[in-house]
């Protein structure tokens, strides 16, 4: 779990390969696409940058500032 600078809580759900965006305004799934066996998950509270650890293809991914590339 991790917040980014406006507070939403990002969760990793390992049962549903998926990633979940907790705001204010309620729960919504973030990506869910090419996430199997996801390990971990940190936001960079300074830019927003989103890291996670994604074993399905043994690598790190970055997506800048919550947007994915």
């Amino acid at each position: 779990m991790n917040l980014d600078k406006q507070n939403n809580i990002f969760v990793i759900d390992t049962d549903k390969n998926r990633i979940e965006k907790y705001s204010s305004s309620g729960v919504i799934t973030f990506i869910s696409e090419d996430l199997i066996q996801l390990q971990s998950i940190y936001v960079d509270s300074l830019t927003d940058d989103i890291y996670i650890i994604n074993m399905n293809y043994n690598r790190i991914e970055k997506w800048f500032n919550n947007n994915i590339n």
